[in-house]
């Protein structure tokens, strides 16, 4: 079986990939993963993301310009959907919240560890 590439953060950008979903590449800084792909779900109270990325300020310009950059503002938001508590999925979610009000949902043990 072929093993696939995956494209360094550089060679990413933000992606209409229709039906309502956009996929927004968030780098990691310092890790070798090099970034995370955060996406955006419409819904008739704005977007939805699924996961949030890195809690970095470079973090953060890539998800907010990217974001714009499909014509979505990080403050129309209406919810963040954290798969998993890594730091990469769940790390930009509060800061999320702060810019636009949006709920946050995540599973119930992940949650226990945030309260």
């Amino acid at each position: 079986m072929a093993k696939t590439r995956r494209r360094p953060y550089a060679e990413q950008r933000p992606q209409d990939l229709g039906g309502g979903v956009w996929s927004v590449p968030v780098p990691i800084p310092g890790n070798p993963l090099g970034y995370t792909l955060v996406y955006a779900v419409e819904s008739p109270r704005g977007p939805v993301l699924v996961d949030a990325g890195w809690n970095h300020p470079d973090a953060w310009d890539a998800l907010s310009g990217g974001l714009a950059a499909l014509g979505l503002d990080v403050a129309a938001v209406s919810g963040v959907v954290v798969t998993h508590f890594h730091p990469d999925h769940a790390g930009l979610a509060g800061q999320v919240k702060e810019a636009s009000g949006a709920w946050i949902a995540m599973h119930e043990e992940d949650a226990a560890l945030v309260r």
